[in-house]
């Protein structure tokens, strides 16, 4: 999140860039060749926009409306690789065009997308403000995901066997889980900060792919499955961490965080992921996410187009609803 909550958790406040630690995008710009990434936002400005509170990313003069630019004196341009929307007009959909570009350039290497509010899954959250409507999150990764595979013929960017889709969500919605949470007692930088940073209910995660297993659930297809996520390092524990820890395997660095640690003595989420050769060992956990993918499969797995176009009240929910959508902009999180 690109801001914080008050003491009373009642308020979200935007952050200002005054943070300059480095990040993932710092481990693409200096990899060797360099690799291109794009992040697609509808706000430049909100909450949500986690590039806009990193000074080397955002040159923001004013504090009390801290507008980006890319920070020319000081030689990185990174926030042009934030895909915005333009005046009134929602943006993230770009994604769907870029994929869809006979110009292969169009899609960078890796790409960050937020969805707007009323595409975020969040339970009730569709076209209006007031949240009424169909809902139109299923959909709207169903575009995306229809998108790249479709790109895989004559003609085509050839998206689908060399392209990874990681669809997660930022927290488990109130809703039952019957797994407890694991304790950990690490996360702990100087003075013992960061313990209080603890594993919470289980998210989902789904991984699309040419090398993904059809139907495989992580944890529970092995004699070595273990219920949720246990204190123990095994392949089947993921977080958030995991999956920078798979960009950075998949793009050259071996599964190693760049640097692992900043100069204030922290560690990255990457580092720490349960899942991950730093933690779990490398003959064991190569990379992280390992366990959902072989890549050694004689030929890519084909592409099974999800059902379209989802059809709600009379709207058809296709890409080109998405491309086009005028509904009012929101953040992605309204609670």
């Amino acid at each position: 999140m690109a801001g914080w909550i008050n003491p009373g958790l009642l308020n979200a406040t935007a952050g200002y860039p005054c943070y300059n630690h480095n990040t993932i995008a710092d481990v693409l710009d200096n990899a060797v060749p360099k690799v291109t990434w794009k992040y697609y936002t509808n706000n430049p400005s909100g909450l949500w926009t986690a590039p806009n509170t990193i000074q080397k990313i955002c040159n923001a003069t004013d504090e009390k409306a801290p507008g980006c630019a890319a920070s020319v004196t000081g030689g990185n341009t990174d926030w042009n690789n934030v895909i915005q929307a333009p005046s009134a007009t929602n943006n993230p959909a770009q994604i769907i065009s870029d994929i869809t570009n006979t110009n292969c350039s169009a899609l960078a290497q890796v790409s960050f997308v937020t969805p707007d509010g009323a595409w975020s899954d969040h339970a009730g959250c569709t076209f209006s403000s007031d949240c009424t409507g169909p809902a139109l999150g299923p959909a709207w990764v169903a575009a995306i995901v229809d998108a790249v595979g479709a790109s895989n013929g004559p003609g085509t960017c050839g998206y689908w066997d060399n392209t990874v889709i990681l669809i997660t969500w930022d927290d488990w919605g109130g809703w039952y889980d019957h797994v407890l949470p694991p304790f950990t007692n690490g996360y702990s930088g100087s003075g013992g900060n960061g313990q209080q940073y603890v594993y919470g209910f289980r998210v989902p995660l789904l991984v699309v792919s040419a090398y993904t297993p059809s139907g495989y659930v992580s944890g529970s297809a092995s004699s070595n499955a273990v219920t949720g996520c246990p204190t123990s390092p095994t392949k089947y524990c993921h977080d958030f961490g995991s999956i920078l820890n798979f960009i950075e395997y998949a793009f050259g660095s071996n599964g190693k965080a760049l640097p692992e640690i900043d100069s204030s003595g922290y560690h990255y989420a990457d580092y720490w992921a349960l899942d991950g050769p730093n933690v779990c060992g490398v003959t064991t956990c190569p990379y992280s996410l390992s366990d959902f993918f072989n890549f050694n499969l004689k030929k890519p797995n084909g592409f099974q187009k999800i059902t379209t176009p989802i059809t709600n009240e009379g709207v058809t929910l296709d890409a080109n609803f998405f491309l086009t959508y005028t509904g009012p902009v929101q953040p992605p999180d309204l609670d």
